[in-house]
């Protein structure tokens, strides 16, 4: 019973944790604060990295802030 606990425990804080990043905003994402986030920035979010390519209208392999707000 207590392994059961303790797993259910464990998958309600990983869930939260993934629900703060998708709500992430793009001050939270820009980690190094250089006003634009990198790929590396966005593994942060997995909802962000399944259209970062789509979003990244220069193809320069960054989000600025009007691309990530598209």
């Amino acid at each position: 019973m207590n392994v059961l606990k303790t797993l259910f425990a464990s998958m309600v804080i990983m869930s939260s944790a993934a629900a703060v990043a998708e709500t992430a905003t793009f001050a939270d994402l820009d980690a190094d604060k250089d006003g634009v986030i990198s790929k590396i920035e966005a593994s942060a979010s997995e909802s962000l990295m399944k259209v970062f390519n789509e979003l990244d209208s220069n193809q320069d392999g960054e989000l600025s802030e009007d691309e990530f707000n598209k």
